[in-house]
């Protein structure tokens, strides 16, 4: 079996070392592909070491050394031993690829990228772009927060038109960038299609053998991908919309708290709102109206906090309204976004 391994210069690791060994880059591109057989271990696990030392982000030392299979597996490498611990080796490298290849801050494969990177592996992989229902795949590393997710990005046709980020639910965690996207087809699409607007999917990261990505980098990261988004396509920064639902309503609260002039509006279904009593501070959504739906039967996603802060919201005047049923259980969104006229309501909120 073959063995890979992608080096990049960006750790300040002299890509010169490892040029016996490489399969595709170059040292000029700042980044090295390496293929070797099993016997080669013991030359590139010194390699590997000196790698590690600098590293900034990556690192898959974790109980032995990782490496990806022509198999298109992930192999840990420990005791003199080849052990395959996923069948996502391909998948997760192709991540990392693109991870590797940032020159800026941030970076993103934006629709203006017009040069084609194409990374064999097992002599037979390229990796590329791909639409689902008109919606773009990409993959987005933000430095700040270490942390890297995928998104869909389906763009309008005009410029100046609204931006609504769909922020999706637990079931819709990880990698494959897909999950996310069927979950808001699934939910939003039949009134989606009657506006003409961007629409952003980010996929929340699960945790893996690499990293445990914090919720809160999450967030942050999401609001730093919005504001190149809005950049990229060009949107009207005054009709930013943000829906979710489940964990994705979670993190609705959330985010107009992180940023409470961003949004026009915000719609969270079946979430809640992580705070501290003694500290929260109700008035950073006075500017954000918003859309509140749960049902008390929901034994998933308890009630408890969008009861409170509701009533807090109503408290002190915020633009705030409350779908509260009661015999939906953690089922209710599905009701919800078929029912409801939540499109109409948020399309007509503009940011003052």
């Amino acid at each position: 079996m073959k063995l890979y391994y992608i080096f990049t210069a960006e750790s300040g690791f002299d890509l010169t070392q490892i040029i016996d060994y490489k399969f595709a880059g170059s040292v000029k591109l700042g980044y090295v592909l390496i293929k070797f057989n099993e016997s080669d271990i013991d030359n590139v696990i010194e390699l590997y070491d000196e790698y590690l030392k600098k590293s900034i982000y990556l690192n898959y030392k974790i109980n032995g050394y990782m490496f990806f299979g022509s198999d298109g597996g992930l192999y840990k490498y420990s005791d003199g031993d080849f052990v395959k611990v996923s069948s996502q080796g391909r998948r997760i490298l192709i991540s990392i690829a693109y991870l590797s290849f940032s020159r800026n801050r941030y970076f993103i494969k934006t629709l203006k990228d017009t040069k084609k990177f194409s990374l064999k592996f097992n002599d037979s992989v390229v990796l590329k772009k791909f639409s689902v229902l008109s919606f773009k795949s990409y993959d987005f590393y933000c430095r700040e927060q270490n942390i890297s997710f995928n998104f869909r990005l389906k763009k309008s046709s005009s410029t100046d038109k609204p931006l609504m980020i769909y922020m999706a639910g637990g079931a819709s965690l990880g990698h494959d960038n897909i999950k996310q996207l069927v979950e808001c087809n699934k939910l939003l699409h039949r009134q989606l299609k009657r506006h003409d607007c961007n629409i952003l999917i980010p996929q929340e990261p699960c945790a893996s053998y690499t990293y445990k990505p914090d919720r809160n980098d999450y967030y942050n990261a999401v609001l730093q991908l919005v504001d190149l988004i809005c950049d990229e396509v060009k949107a009207d920064r005054n009709r930013i919309y943000l829906v979710g639902s489940s964990g994705g309503g979670v993190a609705t609260w959330e985010m107009i708290y992180r940023s409470p002039d961003l949004f026009a509006c915000g719609i969270s279904v079946m979430g809640r709102f992580i705070f501290d009593k003694n500290i929260i501070d109700f008035e950073r959504f006075l500017n954000t109206p918003l859309w509140v739906a749960h049902s008390s039967d929901d034994n998933n996603v308890v009630i408890d906090s969008d009861d409170y802060c509701v009533e807090e919201l109503k408290k002190i005047g915020a633009d705030v309204r409350y779908t509260r049923w009661n015999n939906y259980g953690h089922r209710m969104n599905k009701k919800f976004f078929r029912n409801e006229p939540w499109a109409e309501w948020m399309f007509s909120q503009v940011k003052q």
